[in-house]
């Protein structure tokens, strides 16, 4: 019986941590995105600006080149950015999940349906 409630004991308290821990995530400031980020290892980047309503805008570049993208839609959740781009050039559709790791870095996952592509991207100095 002792070892019961010990086991119990030992579960909640786990299920306790575990559910703090899910708060602990970073919630994405808004304004904190406001402004140009950096790919770490391409010519890729994002931008992000407030219009005077003060809704959020993002924008992204391949390669330096803004022309060949369209954003279809993105939407913030409580720790990600979800967006939908399609390609001029060949008519494909790509999504990406932006994690903001601290105030001052992005990580995108972008599956164009064959590979995930893993982008760091610093904010940078404004």
């Amino acid at each position: 019986m002792k070892k019961l409630l010990f086991v119990i004991a030992i579960v909640l308290f786990s299920l306790n941590l575990f559910s703090q821990g899910l708060n602990f995530k970073q919630k994405i400031n808004t304004t904190n995105l406001m402004g140009y980020w950096k790919a770490d290892k391409c010519l890729n980047g994002l931008f992000f600006w407030k219009d005077y309503k003060g809704n959020l805008h993002m924008a992204k570049t391949i390669s330096g080149n803004v022309s060949d993208l369209e954003l279809i839609k993105f939407k913030i959740n409580r720790t990600n950015i979800i967006s939908e781009t399609i390609s001029e050039n060949n008519n494909c559709k790509v999504k990406s999940i932006y994690k903001l790791i601290n105030n001052n870095t992005i990580q995108c996952i972008t599956n164009d349906g064959n590979n995930d592509l893993i982008i760091i991207y610093t904010k940078s100095k404004q």
